[in-house]
């Protein structure tokens, strides 16, 4: 089986869904199963709404080729509900793939909610990052002789990342006890916690070893990258009870509702420090890269044992993702001349 992914990653920082498709393509480049060539490939995957003209281009030149949809959000849930993006997403899944991955249970249901129909190859699989960046190694051990060191992250400055949360707790907690540092992008300025821009991997993976809690707020996250870097790196986490965070950090952190309970959770969490961190638990790359290769190489032995057929896009069905497409390009742009005249 040769595999191809329709997606253009990125150097340095960037979104979750970036990092993450590297460290599969990573993956799957040590199994010797992934080509450049689109033409070469068995099963190619794409992701979300991302690079759609690009895959329904090649899924309506290469139809004998089975497509594995990776999907995100729902979009709506975490942006604005007129967003014009889980459209899209629903239309290809429907007209073009042939397997659907799910980043957690809790985008499984929401996504089936919001419109996406069965598709007869569906899976959930978790993301996971690059293990060579976000390890345990070099991690500074806590310590309750010093302030403890609370560290959250993100590259979207979208402010249901948590941005208001972030507020509150630059007003509640006791900072003679806590620092706090935020790396990436904030639509805000904070007083008492320390912002640090964007940052490579490995100066991230490096922020996080040296910190001892990690805390998110972001909602309608299906499966936070940044939270998965943490708990790679061994840090207990915190995080609001939303999306697929319960999933991700099981037994190795704790969950909140309201902002005010945040400050008792984190005493609470250096009175039982490692206790919490013994219990972090989450996939290696290995085990999830492997995941999806046997999710698309069970979809391909069924279609070599003519089992069943990959779906053949019509030039009707490319006309439908293109316009639906547009549509979605067109609102941006409205929106964006709104925004600046």
């Amino acid at each position: 089986m040769k595999v191809h992914f329709i997606y253009q990653l990125q150097d340095g920082p960037f979104g979750g869904g970036n990092q993450f498709l590297k460290a599969l393509k990573k993956h799957a480049l040590m199994r010797g199963v992934y080509t450049e060539n689109l033409a070469e490939a068995d099963v190619v995957l794409y992701n979300s709404f991302e690079y759609m003209p690009q895959a329904a281009a090649a899924k309506l030149r290469y139809p004998e080729k089975v497509f594995i949809h990776r999907v995100d959000g729902p979009i709506r849930l975490y942006n604005i509900m007129s967003d014009q993006r889980d459209r899209l997403v629903n239309l290809t899944n429907s007209l073009m793939a042939d397997g659907t991955v799910f980043q957690s249970n809790w985008s499984r249901l929401q996504n089936l909610k919001f419109g996406l129909q069965k598709s007869p190859f569906r899976q959930t699989i978790v993301n996971a990052p690059d293990p060579v960046v976000f390890n345990t190694n070099g991690r500074i051990l806590f310590s309750p002789l010093r302030k403890i060191r609370l560290i959250c992250s993100s590259w979207s400055p979208n402010w249901k990342k948590g941005f208001l949360a972030y507020q509150r707790l630059d007003q509640l907690l006791d900072f003679t006890r806590i620092e706090m540092l935020f790396i990436g992008n904030s639509p805000v300025s904070f007083r008492n916690i320390e912002v640090r821009g964007p940052v490579g991997s490995s100066e991230l993976a490096r922020a996080l070893k040296a910190a001892d809690i990690y805390i998110t707020a972001s909602q309608s996250d299906p499966c936070s990258n940044s939270l998965l870097e943490a708990l790679h790196c061994g840090l207990p986490c915190i995080a609001l009870r939303d999306g697929g965070h319960p999933e991700i950090i099981g037994e190795g952190g704790a969950l909140f509702e309201e902002v005010e309970q945040v400050p008792a959770i984190i005493d609470s969490m250096a009175g039982a420090y490692e206790s919490y961190r013994s219990k972090i638990s989450v996939l290696h790359i290995d085990s999830v890269g492997n995941q999806y290769l046997s999710f698309m190489q069970q979809i391909l032995d069924r279609v070599l044992f003519r089992d069943c057929q990959p779906k053949c896009l019509s030039r009707f069905g490319y006309a439908r993702i293109m316009g639906a497409h547009m549509l979605w390009r067109l609102s941006i742009n409205h929106r964006l001349r709104w925004l600046f005249h």
